[in-house]
């Protein structure tokens, strides 16, 4: 059901999804996430984290098809505006952010 079936897209897509489908996310009980958990509440104590899926998550593939456990992280605080304009004309972080 995907919107382009017979394209090369399409094709792309599906064999995407097919590569993913038993991908189970990764796991929150390793010795990695708790410490950049630690590290977050270090700074944002009163932050919750969290897990996000992120629009460049398909690059974890590779490592994550093999069993490696993949994070990302942002190492200055980000917006849902910030995010919007990732990789657009208007990509930019604040000062702000980046000081903190």
């Amino acid at each position: 059901s995907l919107a382009l079936p017979n394209t090369p897209e399409g094709a792309r897509a599906a064999a995407l999804l097919k590569q993913t489908a038993n991908l189970q996310p990764s796991p929150k009980n390793t010795s990695l996430y708790r410490a950049l958990e630690q590290s977050a509440h270090s700074i944002w104590p009163e932050r919750p984290v969290t897990t996000y899926l992120f629009q460049a998550g398909t690059d974890a593939i590779a490592w994550r098809s093999r069993g490696v456990p993949v994070y990302g992280v942002y190492p200055y605080p980000i917006s849902a505006e910030d995010l919007r304009r990732m990789h657009g004309n208007d990509e930019r972080v604040s000062i702000q952010s980046l000081e903190q």
